[in-house]
């Protein structure tokens, strides 16, 4: 069988640190939406929990999207304010449904949070949460993808090279294996001796 080039292994291993990495690339760009209202429920104080990846305090990229349709006047009024704790003002609208904006795009840090919401009853509202909860810790995630990998093929590399060496220690070290029992002799030499007389009459073997 022809034998593998030496670069292929290394080759392999680098183009999985890459790929790996580019798949750690597009998850940490994923965004998980938490649904605070809906056109079938509007709570006027909608409170959430927001925890960091791997219990990092780092702030979380965020996107508060709102969603409106009404049949009333453009002057309706709408407010809301997002509260962190209960206590910080992260964001808030106080104005007419025709002026509110879509979104608000920002950082949320880890804790509780409180959504208060003023809005008649005839206006059909949703207002959805977008946080991409990996973007915190993607420099560490590929530095450990990466590390893992390299461990991983050195790892490999030395079993490989353990048992390739123990093999090798034992073909040239062995000594050849003796035959436990001795090779039969060919024929019966005391009858053989006897055979050589062709004569009718013969002494006794004695």
């Amino acid at each position: 069988m022809p034998t593998k080039p030496a670069w292929l292994n290394p080759a392999l291993w680098v183009l999985a640190v890459v790929g790996i990495n580019m798949l750690w690339f597009v998850v940490v760009d994923q965004e998980a939406p938490i649904e605070l209202n809906n056109e079938e429920q509007v709570e006027s104080f909608r409170s959430f929990d927001l925890d960091g990846p791997l219990w990092s305090d780092e702030p979380i990229p965020a996107r508060l999207v709102l969603s409106l349709s009404t049949e009333l006047p453009d002057e309706t009024n709408l407010t809301y304010v997002l509260r962190l704790d209960n206590q910080t003002v992260i964001t808030k609208w106080d104005g007419t449904v025709a002026e509110a904006p879509e979104r608000w795009e920002g950082e949320l840090a880890p804790g509780t949070y409180v959504l208060e919401t003023q809005v008649p009853e005839d206006v059909q509202l949703e207002q959805t949460l977008l946080v991409a909860p990996f973007k915190p810790v993607q420099a560490i995630g590929h530095l450990a993808l990466t590390v893992g990998l390299l461990v991983l093929a050195l790892a490999e590399q030395g079993v490989r090279d353990l048992v390739r060496n123990r093999v090798a220690a034992g073909t040239s070290s062995g000594q050849p294996e003796r035959s436990p029992f001795k090779p039969l002799q060919k024929g019966m030499p005391d009858a053989d001796r006897y055979m050589v007389d062709d004569a009718p009459w013969r002494e006794p073997v004695r």
